[in-house]
């Protein structure tokens, strides 16, 4: 999965993804099972319940993952039973301590790293893109810059949107960077570049 913002790239490895949805089905797994909990009881597996509540959450996020997913009756049943199937080997591997080992919590910390990081330049680049401005002049500007690279370029009416989105893009990407730029200038950073040298 990559997040592309410019020339800013942020990419999450599909199996990081899997063991993320992994361990929201655990989170889950852990609020369901306790007492008290609010919701309409969709499926029981042991100890842990699972809630129509829940179980229509984390089909709205699937269905959001995949556009073009057909959402039927027998698509929710099937939903259901690879939910119940995925609880079944969570707790499983619960009871063996898979949950508490090193590499599963390094690799949930990666995760979670990069989805933050991620949040927040989704964040950011959106605030950008709310203040910046495209004048008349930069699009005309941008248009005989294409005439001069290529005579053939089309009329200016006909790229008017393309260069407009082309213009704004880049200045989302400067100024991401800009504030990237500064957020490090602000931070107290020490390093020792000395211990990256071999022996």
């Amino acid at each position: 999965m990559k997040l592309e913002i410019g020339n800013w790239k942020l990419e999450i490895r599909p199996s990081a993804v899997l063991v993320a949805a992994f361990c929201m089905l655990l989170v889950v797994a852990g609020c369901g099972g306790q007492e008290g909990q609010t919701g309409t009881p969709l499926a029981r597996v042991n100890a842990f319940t699972l809630t129509l509540e829940a179980f229509e959450a984390e089909l709205a996020a699937e269905v959001e993952l995949d556009p073009q997913a057909k959402l039927t009756e027998a698509a929710k049943t099937r939903f259901l039973d690879e939910l119940i199937r995925k609880q079944v080997l969570i707790q499983e591997a619960r009871r063996q301590g898979l949950d508490r080992q090193e590499r599963f919590v390094r690799t949930i910390q990666r995760y979670w790293e990069a989805t933050l990081i991620r949040n927040l330049l989704e964040q950011k680049a959106e605030e950008i893109g709310a203040r910046i401005l495209v004048t008349e002049e930069q699009i005309a500007a941008r248009h005989r810059q294409l005439l001069e690279e290529d005579p053939q370029t089309p009329a200016l009416a006909d790229l008017r949107d393309r260069i407009i989105a082309e213009l704004k893009a880049r200045q989302k990407t400067t100024l991401l960077e800009q504030w990237i730029g500064q957020l490090t200038a602000d931070s107290k950073i020490e390093v020792d570049r000395d211990k990256l040298k071999g022996p």
